[in-house]
């Protein structure tokens, strides 16, 4: 099994080195170097004075049909972006990415041309600034170049199709049999990549050579087998947050950091019910306090505005507990002073003509208990309705005992 950065380097180890370009012109302050202009910038390097050179490069060619030495090559469809993330990036030297010595300058421009079917080039302009580079291209010796590719996507095998060192092991110039036992030589195909820098080199790298080198180094990492794929459920991996290449321990590991996360998180749950718990009493016991400052309000308001009188008090507290809002419409339609105020004398008993009379013989009790509730402004019918609702046996005699109606 290859961890992700052992197979990141790996592919960077073949592919840093890039494919070797040419210079195809030089000049300085846009005018052509001749034989007497090149000693007097010689010179002028030497003295220590700043020099600039500018380079037109073909830095990279890909074309139809023809595998280049270093056994990699782009996705059509990639090669005009690869192009263009060359522009701003460092001109180095021998791909020495690490070393900020080994800088000689900055690529200004850097684009894809196509030329033909399959046919691409990069074209580069570079500024040279620091004396060794500027030396090296006065003398000549700055005449081979090579790109630095860095993958951002897939990186496929010509061979069998599948992502290298995933499923698939084979290397460039691999030479392998396809089902119909036509032999094949092995090249990466880049889906996606960055053009990170552009070196000057003598001679590009043996691929064969480098490409011997990473077998080595995999093997070291697995002695009894070092080309074994992962097994594990890329699935779970993902689910955990885990890359592609994790193995066992590492998926052990992040199941017991996920256990240490959800006992904590049960642990502050419990506290934050038990904390709701106490809020939850809290408001219970402020509400039923709110609810009975309210209801008392109610009545009392309704006794003195002479509204209500004492025989209906327990049965409006009834109606107002179950719907505080409707039991407020019923007692807006009775107007102030509709029923006769506690402690003050019976309307019937000053005016005696006004009150109801002592029913008949056979008279209906509730008929009269209605009649009589009328008088003051008050449903007789929902009043009676709501005591038998409420449990009220024979509300009918108690109102009629109340209001001084009898039944004969």
């Amino acid at each position: 099994m290859i961890d992700a950065q052992a197979r990141g380097k790996a592919i960077a180890d073949v592919s840093t080195l890039g494919v070797s370009g040419s210079v195809r012109g030089m000049s300085s302050n846009g005018v052509a170097i001749t034989p007497e202009k090149r000693d007097e910038l010689l010179a002028a390097v030497r003295d220590g004075k700043h020099v600039e050179l500018l380079l037109h490069l073909r830095a990279f060619e890909q074309k139809p049909g023809v595998r280049n030495r270093k056994g990699v090559r782009f996705r059509d469809g990639a090669l005009m972006a690869f192009g263009r993330s060359g522009k701003g990036m460092p001109f180095l030297r021998d791909h020495a990415q690490g070393n900020l010595l080994a800088r000689g300058g900055t690529i200004l421009d850097s684009k894809t041309e196509k030329l033909g079917e399959g046919d691409y080039g990069i074209d580069q302009d570079v500024q040279l600034t620091a004396p060794w580079a500027v030396d090296a291209a006065l003398r000549g010796l700055l005449d081979g170049v090579s790109v630095g590719i860095f993958p951002t996507g897939p990186v496929l095998c010509s061979g069998c199709g599948t992502e290298v060192l995933d499923a698939c092991f084979h290397f460039p110039g691999d030479t392998i049999s396809t089902d119909d036992e036509v032999e094949h030589v092995v090249e990466w195909v880049y889906t996606s990549a960055d053009l990170v820098e552009t070196s000057a080199v003598n001679v590009p790298a043996v691929p064969t050579a480098h490409i011997e080198g990473i077998r080595a180094a995999l093997s070291a990492q697995q002695p009894d087998n070092p080309i074994t794929r992962n097994h594990m459920n890329p699935k779970l991996l993902l689910a955990l947050s885990l890359a592609a290449t994790a193995g066992e321990p590492e998926v052990l590991s992040a199941v017991e950091a996920l256990k240490r996360e959800r006992d904590s998180a049960r642990a502050e749950l419990g506290v934050a019910n038990a904390e709701l718990d106490i809020v939850r009493k809290d408001y219970g016991v402020l509400a039923a306090e709110k609810r009975k400052f309210e209801e008392d309000d109610f009545i009392t308001k309704e006794i003195q505005r002479g509204a209500l009188h004492l025989g209906m008090e327990e049965t409006t507290r009834e109606l107002f507990r179950v719907n505080p809002t409707k039991c407020r419409e019923l007692a807006a339609k009775r107007p102030d002073g509709s029923i006769t105020p506690v402690s003050a004398p019976r309307q019937s008993a000053k005016e005696p003509e006004a009150g109801l009379k002592p029913p008949a013989a056979g008279a209906n009790l509730e008929a009269h208990v209605k009649t009589e509730l009328g008088k003051h402004g008050v449903n007789g019918e929902e009043v009676l309705r709501l005591a038998r609702m409420f449990g009220a046996k024979n509300p009918e005699k108690t109102l009629a005992a109340e209001l001084g109606v009898k039944e004969v």
